[in-house]
């Protein structure tokens, strides 16, 4: 039994690590850690310039693929070869788990880039979703004054009745914030408002959500590059709750 990284970074290799010596391996002739997430732009493999296509020519009975977010298409020609596929992506727990784990990195990116408490600054955050949540409840915890800035009415107003500054996009203003935090994998506010932000906007979406800000600092992939060991132990974790799931654990 062997276990490979293809495409990976530190978190692949310390899933790998984890993977090595347990006991779902003994199933497997080979194990391929993939990278997370595996396929960003849908053709190649993140990081590499290798066809997802040659995943195939890997594909045999005993081979197991670590993945996050493989295309449907692509699982399937890989099972339909005797390949078992553990796609982490559908792992809920793993889910919340990386959410939580890219709030913890986000805060602490804050904390030493700004040199200043939490309690002296003022953050904002774009979307209320996993990461959105996670983020918020920290700098709560720290005294941190946050505005939270969502498309939902429902959401401003279950926010504001928990004593949570919020605002609904369209009339999103910036003033005196220091950081803006945006979790939200698309392009929400107008050109106008966007030429207003002087804060630093810290980009964790994919995609050119803030064309024009000039203190832009894009932060992908941060639990893989802040903290390896620990997102490389989940990444782990979660393949083997994926396994149980499918039955390929006894």
């Amino acid at each position: 039994m062997t276990v490979d990284v293809i495409g990976g970074g530190e978190r692949e290799s310390a899933c790998a690590e984890r993977l090595a010596p347990s006991e779902i391996c003994s199933n497997f002739s080979r194990v391929l850690v993939l990278p997370i997430p595996t396929a960003r732009n849908g053709r190649d493999i993140t990081g590499t310039d290798i066809p997802l296509a040659s995943l195939a020519q890997l594909s045999e009975s005993g081979v197991l693929f670590c993945a996050h977010g493989l295309p449907e298409s692509y699982k399937k020609c890989i099972t339909e070869l005797g390949g078992v596929v553990a796609d982490v992506a559908e792992d809920e727990r793993f889910v919340a788990e990386n959410a939580a784990l890219t709030a913890e990195c986000t805060l602490s990116y804050i904390m030493n880039t700004r040199k200043a408490a939490l309690a002296d600054l003022y953050v904002g955050i774009v979307g209320y979703g996993r990461i959105g949540k996670a983020l918020l409840e920290l700098l709560l915890f720290h005294g941190t004054r946050v505005t939270v800035f969502t498309r939902g009415d429902s959401v401003r107003m279950k926010l504001l009745e928990d004593g949570v500054e919020a605002k609904l996009v369209p009339e999103a203003t910036f003033d005196s914030l220091d950081v803006l935090v945006n979790t939200a994998p698309a392009r929400l506010f107008s050109k106008k408002q966007i030429e207003s932000i002087s804060a630093e906007v810290l980009e964790l979406a994919p995609g050119d959500n803030f064309k024009g800000v000039e203190n832009l600092t894009r932060l992908p992939s941060l639990p893989a590059k802040m903290l390896p060991k620990t997102a490389g132990r989940l990444y782990a974790e979660a393949v083997v709750r994926e396994l149980e799931k499918q039955g390929d654990v006894k």
